[in-house]
């Protein structure tokens, strides 16, 4: 969509906080834009005086790029924000206040933040096309799907949310090497989910390794 939206902006500049999302966004461009006119702005390198810019919030949102050597304010006529929902942090307000495209365009799958700050004021309350996730599903765009709720008796009590999610170092002392918790996916899930692989393919690597040994 934001390739399309932006094909006749000269300058394009796409953030996003995945160096997979950025790489996936420059096929896309490249294939809509018919050119080769493009660079990336990341930890491993800083292309600058390209038409259309792949940047990685975490060094382009750091204050020694955002300066007039890299990008001149004005220099991109279009801003892409993938994951709007990040946008209220620290790092993408740097990136976002800096320049002064003539379009900004936000992208984003969960547009309410558990801790309440709003993504709309960035934007002015202007929302071109929204759809849940039903409308999707019932429009074809996106495949149903199936919830299977599994009694688990891992006690999360102790933990500590951080920003509205636990840390991942007190899950893995939780997870890890709990085998009753490995019995009940190997007992329930595995025998009758066909995708389960998907499901492994979305757990931290730690998670799959030992899960794996246990099997």
């Amino acid at each position: 969509m934001a390739a399309f939206d932006s094909a006749k902006y000269e300058r394009v500049l796409f953030v996003a906080h995945r160096e997979e999302i950025l790489k996936q966004a420059a096929v896309s461009f490249k294939n809509v834009r018919h050119s080769d006119d493009y660079g990336f702005f990341d930890g491993k390198q800083k292309d600058i005086g390209k038409s259309v810019i792949f940047a990685s919030v975490a060094t382009l949102g750091r204050s020694e790029y955002l300066k007039e050597e890299y990008f001149a304010p004005d220099y991109f006529t279009y801003l892409v924000i993938d994951e709007f929902h990040h946008a209220v942090t620290d790092q993408y307000q740097r990136i976002v206040n800096y320049f002064k495209p003539q379009f900004m365009f936000g992208l984003t799958a969960t547009p309410e933040r558990m801790d309440g700050k709003s993504i709309y004021e960035i934007c002015d309350y202007n929302v071109p096309y929204e759809i849940t996730l039903k409308e999707a599903i019932n429009k074809g765009a996106l495949v149903p799907f199936h919830y299977y709720g599994i009694y688990d008796e891992t006690d999360y009590s102790t933990l500590k949310l951080v920003k509205g999610r636990y840390d991942e170092k007190d899950l893995n002392d939780k997870y890890i090497g709990n085998v009753k918790r490995y019995d009940l996916i190997y007992k329930y899930i595995i025998p009758n989910v066909p995708w389960v692989s998907v499901v492994q393919e979305c757990m931290p690597r730690k998670w799959q390794r030992n899960s794996a040994n246990e099997a």
